[in-house]
């Protein structure tokens, strides 16, 4: 073999000249011309993947040919980020998410082979979640010149409807409607004309009408929705062409395109029709959150926009059935119940010759068989039959372990199943292609969040190991970016928390992480509502335990915290000087979202200034953190219980706060970003409170703008709220808590900027002299009038003669008093005595209390509070507010004395003074205990005296016989673990002495709530 010397070699490299490397150089370009790569290359890369996957690869070839030609032959040179800057234009040629997927394999196997000969090349990207959005005008949209010659149609119809057939009246009226309330859903449409008019529920000072449907969802109405209705609803045979909408419109679309030769009307489908008449009037919001919110119900809705209650109109809607109740009745004959154990392993196994892929794999074959034998979908046939019973088979498959697949696989295939055949909560008939889709995306979150059998197993008894497999489960989450991606996998987790019995993640763990509720509770609490819990709370018992509470739940409700993020926060967590609050207590937490910041715009300005007094003064003594955990714990309880009684709803919870929150900042900054909502303040009952006013939207305004967030048009509402709520995208923020947006929708969209004619106005109204007098009116009114007595000028018109049953006005929010101050609270009583021996000269305390101390204290023992256990405050806290509550009367103030005296005796010996006893043990909260009473003989007229009075207070008694002279009840119930009885002798003399200063009056506390 000839080699080169050292000599030649440096001649060689100095000279291009040199006959070896023009014979290296024609080498290189002739191996070029040789590498190609084709269909063959791109099958073998993706021969490890599902067929839905590898039967893209000719659609990659002819990809990459049409826009990267270079990558699939060798080059001499390329740039450096050729694979990577051509990525994004190849992923979104795809428009399934088979194609999508092969195109990511097969250009980075591209690069790959590429790198061999430039390795300096950078790598794209693996995987783009795109979801193609199609441009504005293109084939697949409704035509921009469709949708004009449509609205021209109706335009020109409507003041000429008195001429025109009822059939084709009758369609116009229900397009023109459809049109302008920007309703595309045939099923929809159908629903809302059909519903009687006499069951509308019209908000008087709102100026809206709501008409309430099936599932909890509802219609809004303006003036010119309800005119159209009402004159739909007034044709003769609007009955009969309700059940026959398709072929009334038929009808229509015949008299009005018959002489018309454009393309884009033939064949024209009542679907296409309502898609176009909205296609540039739609909002833009609406399509991104789709049906994902999950609306309130209807007592509750009603409730919120007017601050009215006690709807008799409104029947009892039940709670939705679950997943589990709605469509496993019809598959509880093949599945059972399993637990860990039963099952070969948990973990999803997604490699290749594993049992799970094999099982993944047959559902899809079996489908993508339906779909080719059975192109129209269509269910009455004996393809989909055979279908059915394959499916089937495979669940009784699954339950018989005949296919030794893993629990995680087998409640994939199961779900996916059941979604197939029974349909989901928004749709009946899923198409094969949606399954497949849904199978894919689920195989995928699952190889990466449950893909660790050890973890699994350890999860399923450990807690800790539970918080680490739902931090993998929120990390997966929040790596997937496409929005609709996410939305399968929240649901696929509520199936799971609602089917199974094995743990795969802790809800609540789950929902601190930022990855949404599985189980969602509808709930919203009007601030208005709030306040008045805040205030009835704060005046049953005004403590500093209480207001300490009041400010934990207000940050709750006007920032959106989580409990655990509240209970956690640090005095240095919340800065007034950059009017911000910080979430800085993530734990373990390995996403980008380990600090939030939340401004304090969104509270209400006095709040501020009570909790910025609060923070400075525990600050004053030395304390680190905002809340006392055992404060919080004894007191939040009390507070819940308030607020049920005050909305009369036992489901409320702590995290109802949060629901209420996630709307409100909402509409704060959709406010703040849309001119045309600035008068929804004055429309509805909920936003009628200062947090809403034009003084709050301006600081909210102010406050972004400092953060270099300018608010506008274009605004990422939806985005800003989900990072303001810490949850890993917009998808959450919908799904979970977003109950009013319908009402938003409603709100922005273009109909109710829209002008009416005065000839038009004319049509919609019945055939008398109001209708004359009213279109003279309306027509002067033009340009006299401003828009909103314009509208009420309107909507006088439409509700003119209505009868309904329901005609709702706003209820009025007056001011709220200030919590009752005349009494101090027990607890601030002991905590002022406390300061006035150890502590004289601490600040803040209550100077008013010191000649009252200067008197008595030398003759009160207050030590006890320090061997007060954490574990014992909410003891201790309960009985401070019950001493505090309580009526001091004659009678119960020497109820008390009596016990004190008893105490040092340690027993009673009269019936009087047991009377007293009994008394003060209820006084106390001291309730059905177990009482000895000693006596020599159990015959002893005494002793059945005082088993009848104990017995009558609800306690038990206890019959002891000893060698006593006399009978009588020993102090102490009998196995009392009550832990403040053993302070009694120094408590209750700290009681009579606060008894004294109450009845002497003129206290009050210096702390504002």
């Amino acid at each position: 073999m000839y080699r080169l010397s050292k000599n030649e070699l440096k001649r060689t490299t100095a000279s291009t000249t040199h006959p070896i490397w023009q014979f290296l150089k024609y080498f290189i370009k002739f191996r070029g011309h040789m590498m190609q790569l084709g269909i063959d290359d791109f099958t073998r890369a993706l021969c490890g993947y599902d067929k839905h996957i590898r039967q893209h690869a000719s659609f990659v070839v002819d990809t990459i040919a049409r826009l990267c030609p270079r990558a699939l032959s060798s080059q001499t040179s390329l740039p450096q980020n050729f694979f990577e800057r051509n990525a994004r234009a190849l992923y979104e040629q795809a428009t399934t998410e088979g194609e999508l997927e092969a195109l990511c394999e097969c250009w980075f196997y591209a690069y790959e082979t590429h790198a061999k000969q430039h390795p300096k090349l950078l790598p794209p990207k693996r995987f783009f979640p795109v979801k193609r959005q199609l441009p504005l005008i293109s084939e697949h949209m409704p035509k921009l010149e469709r949708q004009e010659l449509l609205v021209d149609m109706l335009q020109n119809q409507l003041p000429k409807a008195h001429k025109l057939a009822s059939e084709i009246r009758w369609m116009m009226l229900v397009l023109s409607l459809a049109r302008h309330l920007d309703i595309r859903q045939t099923q929809r449409l159908e629903v809302l004309i059909a519903t009687p008019i006499e069951s509308y529920i019209i908000l008087s000072d709102a100026k809206r009408a709501v008409v309430l449907l099936e599932k909890g969802n509802a219609v809004y109405l303006d003036a010119i929705g309800l005119l159209y209705l009402r004159k739909l609803q007034s044709e003769a045979s609007h009955a009969r062409y309700v059940k026959r909408i398709a072929s009334v419109f038929n009808m229509w679309a015949t008299h009005c395109f018959q002489s018309t030769q454009n393309a884009l009307l033939t064949n024209i489908t009542l679907a296409d029709t309502l898609d176009a008449l909205s296609f540039i009037t739609r909002v833009p919001a609406n399509e991104s959150i789709g049906p994902l919110p999950i609306p309130l119900n209807a007592s509750k809705l009603i409730f919120t926009l007017s601050g009215n209650h006690n709807f008799d109109f409104i029947e009892a809607t039940g709670k939705p059935q679950s997943r589990r109740r709605r469509s496993f009745e019809k598959l509880q004959t093949q599945i059972k119940e399993k637990s860990s154990q039963n099952y070969t392993s948990i973990a999803f196994q997604s490699s290749v010759m594993r049992h799970d892929k094999d099982a993944m794999q047959r559902i899809r074959n079996a489908l993508t068989e339906f779909s080719s034998n059975q192109t129209n979908a269509n269910r009455n046939t004996v393809h989909f039959k055979v279908l059915r019973q394959q499916l089937l088979q495979q669940i009784n498959d699954f339950n018989h372990d005949k296919n030794n697949i893993s629990a995680v696989a087998q409640l994939i295939a199961t779900y996916c199943i059941d979604l197939f055949l029974y349909g989901s909560v928004w749709k009946q008939n899923l198409a094969v292609n949606t399954i497949l889709t849904y199978l894919s995306t689920l195989t995928t979150f699952a190889s990466s969040a449950w893909g660790d059998e050890a973890l699994l197993q350890s999860a399923q008894y450990d807690v800790e190991a539970q918080i680490e497999l739902t931090e993998l489960v929120a990390d997966v989450i929040s790596a997937t970016d496409a929005p609709d991606k996410q939305s399968t996998v929240l649901n696929f987790l509520q199936y799971v928390s609602q089917t199974s019995a094995i743990v795969l993640f802790d809800e609540d763990e789950l929902e601190y992480q930022g990855t949404g509720l599985i189980n969602v509770r509808p709930h919203y609490i009007a601030p208005h509502d709030f306040d008045t819990a805040c205030h009835r709370f704060l005046n049953d018992v005004n403590s500093a335990e209480r207001r300490q509470c009041i400010h934990f739940v207000r940050l709750c409700y006007a920032l959106g915290f989580r409990d655990k993020e509240a209970a956690q926060l640090e005095i240095d967590d919340i800065d007034f000087s950059t009017n911000s609050a910080y979430i800085t207590k993530h734990f373990k937490r390995k996403t980008k979202t380990a600090i939030r910041r939340v401004p304090l715009c969104f509270f209400h300005p006095q709040h501020i200034n009570t909790l910025e007094d609060y923070i400075a003064d525990r600050e004053s003594h030395g304390l680190t953190t905002v809340f006392d955990a055992p404060v919080i714990a004894s007191t939040l309880p009390s507070f819940i219980r308030t607020l049920r009684e005050v909305l009369d709803d036992d489901t409320l919870v702590l995290h109802s706060l949060r629901h209420s929150a996630a709307n409100n900042l909402l509409f704060q900054l959709s406010i703040a970003c849309s001119a045309r909502l600035s008068s929804l303040q004055e429309r509805y009952s909920f936003l009628q409170h200062p947090i809403f006013s034009a003084a709050q939207i301006q600081d909210i305004t102010s406050a972004l703008d400092a953060c270099g967030r300018s608010t506008g048009e274009f605004f990422p509402v939806l985005d800003t709220l989900a990072n303001l709520l810490g949850h890993v995208s917009p998808t959450v923020t919908a799904a979970s808590y977003l109950h009013l947006s319908d009402v938003l929708m409603f709100e922005l969209g273009s109909g109710r900027q829209a002008t009416f004619s005065a000839e038009s106005l004319s049509q919609l109204m019945s055939s008398n002299n109001y209708r004359y007098s009213l279109k003279k009116l309306y027509q002067s009114s033009v340009g006299e009038l401003d828009e909103i007595a314009r509208e009420a000028l309107l909507f006088k018109a439409a509700t003119h003669g209505l009868k309904v049953k329901t005609r709702i006005a706003h209820k009025k929010h007056g001011v709220l008093p200030v919590p009752n101050l005349n009494r101090i609270a027990f607890s601030d009583y002991i905590r002022a005595l406390y300061d006035y021996k150890y502590r004289p000269h601490r600040e803040g305390g209550n100077s008013l209390l010191r000649p009252h101390f200067d008197k008595v204290s030398h003759d009160l023992n207050i030590d006890f509070t320090t061997s007060i256990q954490a574990h014992d405050f909410a003891v201790w806290q309960r009985l401070y507010e019950r001493l505090s509550h309580l009526d001091w009367t004659r009678i119960n103030r020497h109820a008390l004395e009596v016990l004190h005296d008893a105490l040092i005796a340690g027993k009673i010996t009269d019936k009087r003074t047991a009377n007293r006893y009994l008394r003060a043990l209820s006084l106390l909260g001291l309730r059905r205990q177990k009482i000895n009473i000693i006596s020599p003989k159990q015959n002893d007229t005494q002793v059945h005296d005082w088993v009848e009075l104990i017995t009558s207070s609800g306690h038990t008694i206890t019959l002891v016989e000893k060698g006593s002279s006399q009978t009588f009840i020993q102090l102490r119930p009998r196995h009392l673990r009550w832990r403040p009885w053993d302070h009694l002798n120094d408590l209750l003399p700290i009681v009579f002495q606060y008894i004294n200063l109450c009845e002497e009056g003129g206290v009050h506390h210096e702390h504002r709530a």
